[in-house]
């Protein structure tokens, strides 16, 4: 998949700079194909994946940068963000499945982001050697289907 978008971006781990990273983030959707409800599954889990390595990854409220990529193929219909830190390593992948109904039964607090975004978009993790974390999230536009 050739990217011909691209949009590089470091913020720093406070909550503070989370509004204009998803103020970013919009703005680069805005030359994509998708729906508005499709770009807003985007943003949700970014805004989710975003906060959970500021609330997570940085105990004792450490600074660190997160580094964020963004980008989008020719013709809209695929985007990819790639999110890099030096928090504690952690792999969504492996946490433990929610159950949506129990959770909200037992109103329960934590998982439901991690398990928003790994039902919306590809997610890949990688642990970086020098310690620390690359989160892929990615989104294809669904194919429309005609009926007669």
């Amino acid at each position: 998949m050739k990217f011909t978008k691209e949009s590089y971006f470091e913020i720093p781990t406070h909550f503070d700079h989370l509004q204009a990273t998803r103020n970013n983030i919009r703005k680069f959707l805005e030359d994509s194909q998708f729906t508005d409800l499709e770009k807003n599954r985007i943003l949700l889990s970014l805004d989710e994946a975003i906060t959970n390595i500021i609330e997570h990854g940085y105990p004792e409220n450490k600074i660190g940068l997160i580094q964020i990529q963004l980008r989008l193929n020719e013709e809209g219909t695929h985007f990819k963000c790639t999110l890099i830190d030096d928090a504690i390593p952690f792999n969504p992948l492996l946490k433990a499945k929610v159950d949506p109904d129990e959770f909200i039964q037992e109103s329960r607090d934590g998982g439901m982001g991690i398990y928003n975004y790994l039902h919306l978009m590809k997610v890949e993790y990688e642990e970086v050697i020098n310690g620390g974390n690359c989160l892929n999230l990615s989104y294809k536009k669904k194919a429309v289907q005609v009926t007669e």
